[in-house]
């Protein structure tokens, strides 16, 4: 089985069952369709990692499926350039005319890179794994406190390298290497240490266990008993609170604002638009280094009931995003103890 596009289509193909000359048969991935309403949180987790930079360079590749490096590199910086001049930050010069930038872009488009065929792609297995990584430090600083997760957060960081996806747990790490690697705003003593390595060891949930003494005790963070514990309070609270039924239509028929928007009344999807223009009118005369009365003059094409309007509506849409993030996380952490049911 091959993708028609690239390693991230939605589509296989793969040649008839009946041997060479048969029909070309095709079939829909539901997993890589559903792993779409993820992209959000590829891009946003790659911003609050690396920047807008690595938020730039996850969302062309998520879009594009596979990029070289050298073309990863040139559409990025295209878009950082454009989005500082939209802001106002740059000011092109007298001499960097269009012509001359646009025959700068032919002669490095027209230069080999050397990674022609040699292609980058999103490592979704990293994404998850850091998104299992946080959902369980999450736990620990609620159910604890900050300085345990922070501690949990240590050991995951330590290991990420020697810790596959489909482990159990991760490699044990000595208590003398957990003390030397904690942040130094984490100024606790080695005792206060040993005493949160224990509270963690005998805490119900299991997230941390101890597998020997030597070093001042070697400790391992339980990837599955975690993530089962975690799944089971999940299910529990869904239960008790009755929103498994809820849960359930939600995942299926997600909510997204942007097939939403088409259902507003006709009113309000003129005023979205209007907004849009205005401020792209607004870009323009920013990068253009337009007064500041002229700035005002254009903003005040919007009025007061209308900016009440597109608040409330923005406020809606958040409450909708926030919601779907919710239902994917949930969604996340249940896949993840399947996934390790499944490995074990």
């Amino acid at each position: 089985m091959r993708p028609t596009h690239h390693w991230t289509c939605t589509v296989l193909v793969s040649s008839g069952r009946r041997g060479p000359g048969s029909p070309v048969e095709y079939r829909a991935s539901c997993e890589r369709v559903l792993r779409v309403l993820r992209y959000p949180r590829y891009i946003y987790t790659a911003k609050t990692l690396y920047g807008d930079t690595g938020e730039l360079i996850v969302e062309e590749v998520l879009q594009r499926g596979h990029m070289t490096l050298s073309n990863t590199v040139k559409t990025v910086a295209d878009r950082l350039t454009h989005n500082m001049e939209g802001r106002g930050k740059r000011r092109r010069s007298s001499d960097d005319s269009e012509e001359q930038r646009g025959g700068k872009k032919a002669k490095m488009d027209s230069e080999s890179c050397g990674d022609e065929g040699i292609y980058c792609l999103v490592n979704f297995e990293r994404f998850h794994q850091h998104f299992r990584d946080q959902a369980i430090i999450s736990a620990v600083a609620s159910k604890l406190d900050q300085t345990s997760g922070e501690m949990v957060r240590t050991m995951l960081r330590m290991s990420k390298v020697t810790t596959t996806q489909t482990a159990a747990d991760t490699q044990p790490l000595s208590a003398n290497e957990i003390f030397r690697s904690l942040p130094p705003n984490y100024s606790i003593s080695r005792p206060i240490l040993d005493q949160y390595l224990s509270l963690l060891v005998d805490d119900q949930m299991e997230f941390v266990g101890k597998s020997g003494d030597s070093g001042g005790g070697m400790y391992l963070v339980n990837l599955q008993r975690a993530l089962a514990n975690l799944a089971r309070a999940t299910l529990e609270s869904a239960v008790q609170e009755r929103k498994s039924l809820r849960l359930l239509t939600t995942y299926l028929l997600p909510v997204h604002c942007q097939p939403a928007a088409y259902c507003l009344p006709t009113a309000t999807r003129r005023l979205l638009e209007k907004s849009q223009r205005i401020e792209a009118i607004l870009a323009s005369l920013q990068a253009s280094g337009a007064e500041p009365e002229q700035l005002t003059e254009v903003e005040e094409m919007i009025t007061a009931p209308e900016r009440q309007q597109l608040e409330a509506l923005r406020h809606h849409i958040n409450k909708l995003d926030s919601t779907e993030n919710q239902v994917d996380e949930t969604v996340f952490l249940l896949e993840s103890y399947i996934f390790s049911t499944k490995t074990k």
